[in-house]
Order: C-alpha cells, then sequence, then structure tokens
C-alpha cells in the first residue's frame, strides 16, 4: 500500500478500533509503525503512541502504559493527545494504588487544560478519590 491517502485513511482507521477490539499484540506492532512513519502521518504519530499506552492500559499492564503516556506528554507537548495521556497515566496510578500521583495528574489535567473532556472527567474522579479518602478515614 502507498504513502497516500489510502494508508492514510487506513492508519487513522487501525488506530481507532485495533487495541479496542482486544487485538494487543496486532496493536503493539502496528501503532510503532504509524508513529514512526515520517511524513505524511506525522500528524498521526502522538496519536499512536497514545494508543500504545492505550492497548498496554487494556492489558492491566499500568505501569508501561504509564511510560507509554509519558512518551505522548514529552515527545508531543503541543499534541492533541496530552491531556488524555496524562488523564490515563493518573487512572493507571489510581489502579496501582498511588492515589497521591494519581490526584497529581488529574490536578494538572485540570490546570492545564481546563476546557478539555478530559478537566471534566477529572474533576469527576478527583471527587470520587476524595470520596474513597474521606470513607477510609471514617468520615
Amino acid at each position: 500500500m502507498g504513502r497516500g491517502s489510502s494508508h492514510h485513511e487506513y492508519e487513522r482507521n487501525g488506530m481507532n478500533g485495533m487495541g479496542i477490539r482486544g487485538q494487543n499484540a496486532l496493536a503493539l506492532v502496528a501503532f510503532p509503525k504509524v508513529r514512526d512513519c515520517g511524513k505524511p502521518c506525522t500528524e498521526l504519530s502522538d496519536n499512536a503512541q497514545f494508543w500504545i499506552g492505550e492497548t498496554y492500559y487494556q492489558k492491566k499492564d499500568f505501569e508501561k502504559a504509564i511510560l507509554e503516556y509519558e512518551k505522548v506528554i514529552v515527545k508531543y507537548p503541543e499534541g492533541d493527545k496530552v491531556s488524555a495521556a496524562l488523564f490515563k497515566q493518573a487512572l493507571a496510578f489510581s489502579e496501582l494504588g498511588d492515589k497521591t500521583n494519581a490526584r497529581n495528574l488529574l490536578r494538572r489535567v485540570i490546570e492545564k487544560y481546563p476546557q478539555s473532556e478530559q478537566a471534566d472527567m477529572a474533576k469527576k474522579r478527583l471527587e470520587t478519590l476524595k470520596q474513597k479518602r474521606n470513607v477510609g478515614r471514617g468520615r
């Protein structure tokens, strides 16, 4: 398949559902190829990196997911997946029982991306964490 629009469309469609459908092994092969393909799919690199993190998250390999989301934040700081990567890092830390890092990342999403969908979700998640903490303290 050439690098024309059909390639672009193929990669975009693959990113939208590959990891979600449970095809994790295939996703971990395909997404790095998209991320590293250069032009014309450079604009998809941050998406591909994010979906690598999502694939690990879905496999419940939260440590690897956190590291892959961090690559989105560091390598693509102007990309459109940074707020989502921060939010998903927070969820992964929460899954690992690290509520402090989870809360800090949720606050960071709210502060840096206040108009984002992730900020709304982060506010709700912070409230949930706060309630669980208060229940644990007998309040």
